[in-house]
């Protein structure tokens, strides 16, 4: 079967008591939708909104997936089939985030535009190559409440793999019946971690 999945709800958490949105069996094929990573960035913002931007609403995750079957001590394998980008992304500072927290203290933001395979910035010709991956790809956990989404765990999670690209295959330990699968902060590029804080 295959099946489609918006982003008119996310989640910026991991929380094994939420409804899933959707409940597949092994085998079949979801089209998901992936909303901005911090679920408020337009390409209309400015340095100021991104300032005023809300930390606590990233990630804006696409789920919660149940897979009919999944149980605790499962692997549940996730094949990325294909991405596309809707022609726009951004990449950004926070004072006292990201690897350059010491060097820079102001907040930052750049827009970038995504066309015939390239990410291209609006300053000095600058162009990257488009090579999409989702940032956080993973289940539920066993343990209840509201769980933050930043730190990779045991049941994947903020793995910022650049290798995740279309035609590789995410195997990810099941913690819950149902393993209730969540994808997002899909990246158009990315070198080897997040430097400012942000890929594209």
């Amino acid at each position: 079967m295959e099946y489609q999945l918006d982003d008119s709800i996310t989640l910026p958490f991991r929380d094994n008591s939420v409804e899933p949105r959707l409940t597949v069996s092994p085998g079949d094929v979801v089209t998901i939708e992936s909303a901005e990573p911090i679920g408020q960035v337009t390409p209309e913002w400015t340095n100021e909104d991104y300032r005023q931007a809300d930390p606590s609403k990233a990630h804006a995750l696409t789920g919660s997936i149940a897979v009919n079957g999944a149980q605790p001590g499962d692997a549940l394998v996730v094949e990325i089939l294909d991405m596309a980008h809707k022609g726009w992304g951004w990449s950004g500072h926070m004072p006292g985030f990201g690897l350059l927290a010491d060097d820079f203290d102001s907040h930052y933001l750049r827009h970038w535009t995504l066309e015939a395979g390239e990410c291209m910035f609006p300053v000095g010709g600058v162009s990257v190559p488009i090579d999409p991956f989702p940032g956080v790809v993973g289940v539920a956990l066993a343990e209840s409440g509201r769980l933050d989404t930043f730190p990779p765990r045991s049941n994947g999670g903020n793995i910022d793999t650049k290798d995740l690209v279309v035609g590789s295959t995410a195997w990810i330990p099941v913690h819950v019946p149902g393993a209730l699968f969540a994808i997002g902060d899909c990246h158009a590029a990315q070198g080897d971690g997040e430097v400012c804080g942000s890929a594209i």
